[in-house]
């Protein structure tokens, strides 16, 4: 009976190790995993670049704006535009999805990674 509880015991160890190893494997920091033209299901986009600056393209009768951003930390960013200094913004990221939410002003937008 002792041998059955110590080899349950090694296997649920293993599936503890492989589940860990997986999930860091996957982990990309933020700071990367932002780079790139997300959009969103209502026709809007956001670019962020590796040097710190980003664009919203123009949409409809709304004009283009470009930004610079900073990480506050693993999760929120400060965004600087022209009439917006200081917005402090969270972002998760969930592989090809980014979720923007701004607890200031009560919104939240999902967007997906432009292919």
């Amino acid at each position: 009976m002792e041998n059955v509880s110590t080899k349950r015991l090694i296997y649920l160890i293993a599936l503890f190790v492989m589940f860990t190893l997986i999930t860091a494997c996957d982990a990309t920091p933020i700071k990367e995993a932002i780079i790139g033209k997300w959009v969103n299901g209502g026709g809007g986009a956001i670019e962020f670049r590796a040097d710190g600056t980003g664009v919203i393209p123009a949409v409809g009768d709304i004009p283009a704006y470009s930004f610079n951003y900073t990480f506050k930390d693993d999760s929120h960013i400060e965004l600087n535009m022209v009439g917006l200094t200081g917005s402090v913004v969270e972002i998760r990221i969930t592989g090809d999805q980014m979720t923007w939410i701004n607890q200031a002003e009560n919104v939240q937008f999902v967007y997906s990674r432009a292919k």
